[in-house]
């Protein structure tokens, strides 16, 4: 019988945990400018399947493993707790809130940002983590 690495055990995590906070988000109710919320987890997951490079260099390098780490955190930890809480729709005392489109434009560069991250990592891993 193989023994499975810690590594994959994380994987599988991430991988069903994603899949719940992805549906979690998308049966929420949330405030109108959240709507297109539910495609960062979405997209994280798929990323995340897809790029093997990540996966190789993560398992040898502890400093590729923090990244996707923090990569976790950012799309699908915080997306999780800001649909729980259900406070981002109240208003702030202390700044203006935000338009539809700013929010509908903020979702598409973290998705962008998250898309570029992985194509970094599938592109140069070979050359900085032999």
């Amino acid at each position: 019988m193989k023994k499975v690495s810690a590594y994959d055990k994380y994987s599988l995590f991430v991988i069903v945990s994603t899949i719940i906070v992805s549906f979690i988000t998308i049966i929420s109710n949330k405030a109108e400018q959240y709507e297109g919320m539910q495609y960062i987890p979405i997209a994280y997951v798929v990323l995340f399947t897809v790029n093997k490079a990540l996966h190789c260099y993560s398992k040898k390098n502890k400093g590729l493993l923090l990244v996707n780490i923090l990569m976790y955190i950012k799309y699908v930890f915080a997306i999780f707790i800001i649909v729980m809480l259900k406070d981002y729709s109240e208003p702030s005392f202390y700044c203006r809130l935000a338009t539809q489109s700013s929010y509908s434009t903020a979702i598409v560069y973290m998705i962008i940002e998250l898309v570029s991250i992985n194509f970094i990592i599938l592109l140069l891993g070979k050359y900085f983590y032999r």
